[in-house]
């Protein structure tokens, strides 16, 4: 899988395509993405921006100016650690954060899906390290995955992929493979970074990237693989996703419940000012159904395999697992396994 830029062929712009919704829909369909300009409002995600910045900053992340997201790499963590959580829940109860989301459903998914659409009440902010400043360099980048394997639900699902702030090549962006989403659930194994797994079988070919100015960004269907491109700037890239499906389609449980599990929905709203804002997904009509924990109780199996042959690839899903795990006695393993791979690391 290549990590070459110039081997990456440039997003299909389809920003003149704006005043078409059908136009749009029919190439998301196709190709599984959408890459638009300009379609949300750079000074409501420089807000948002600020609220991110402020507590990297009172935690201490940055060198310098924080105007210049300049990353100490002697603060390099991921989530879920336990140094990047606090960080992140600190950021995750802004509402300007949250706003972000009903903007993008009302002025963009709504006409384009033609129908009303639910936006999941659990966005996801990303606060990434540069590459370099990972333990002996390895690379926690996000690894090629699809969202439906944690969204689920419906398959008529999407993400909207927002950087808060301008993105080049160096500070890595958002990849996504052309056309992956017409193949169903693919298999992943181990790997380092979110998700703790990664999709190898998408040809070099299909992918597709580039650069980003505040106010862009990519749609996807939740089933496209798609993957962060290593930061190799000096910088933090920091991003955020949204998803979105329509009303009348079932959603995942787990989909309604916060991203971080430190904040329960009233001690997140109580300092919100608009009140639109809050309990939008608490509908009668809303058909839910259970998570399905096949693809995680399969990538934790694989990790614990990996970790046995002392493959390093199993760290991040053994960090989850070590957090997360309901059950005691795999929260110990997990640590356990995790001890013998750092004395690798």
């Amino acid at each position: 899988m290549t990590e070459d830029r110039h081997q990456i062929t440039a997003f299909h712009d389809s920003t003149p395509d704006l005043d078409d919704p059908g136009a749009l829909l029919g190439r998301l369909r196709r190709d599984g993405y959408l890459f638009l300009r300009q379609v949300v409002d750079p000074e409501l995600l420089e807000r948002v921006l600020a609220d991110f910045t402020r507590p990297i900053g009172e935690n201490g992340w940055f060198l310098g100016d924080p105007a210049d997201r300049r990353a100490d790499p002697a603060k390099f963590t991921v989530e879920p650690q336990e140094n990047y959580r606090r960080v992140y829940h600190q950021a995750y109860r802004s509402e300007a954060f949250h706003s972000v989301g009903h903007s993008i459903r009302d002025s963009l998914l709504e006409p384009l899906l033609g129908e009303a659409a639910l936006i999941h009440p659990r966005p996801i902010g990303r606060i990434v390290f540069p590459a370099s400043s990972a333990p002996r360099n390895m690379d926690f980048t996000t690894p090629a995955h699809q969202d439906f394997v944690s969204v689920q639900g419906t398959t008529n699902a999407y993400t909207c992929w927002v950087p808060l702030h301008d993105v080049s090549w160096e500070d890595g962006p958002l990849a996504v493979a052309e056309g992956s989403h017409l193949c169903g659930v693919r298999p992943s194994v181990p790997a380092r970074g979110t998700g703790g797994t990664v999709i190898e079988d998408v040809p070099d070919e299909d992918w597709r990237s580039g650069e980003f100015t505040r106010g862009d960004v990519v749609i996807f269907n939740s089933l496209t693989v798609h993957r962060g491109l290593p930061n190799r700037s000096d910088r933090f890239r920091i991003s955020t996703d949204f998803r979105f499906q329509p009303l009348t389609e079932p959603i995942c449980d787990r989909s309604l419940a916060p991203s971080t599990s430190a904040l329960a929905w009233d001690a997140l709203y109580s300092a919100w000012k608009n009140e639109s804002l809050k309990y939008h997904w608490d509908r009668p009509e809303l058909r839910t159904v259970s998570f399905d924990f096949r693809y995680e109780e399969e990538r934790n199996r694989q990790a614990i395999e990996y970790a046995r042959r002392g493959d390093t690839r199993a760290i991040s899903s053994l960090q989850r697992m070590a957090v997360h795990d309901p059950d005691p006695a795999r929260r110990q393993l997990a640590g356990e396994l995790l001890a013998s791979l750092n004395a690798v690391v």
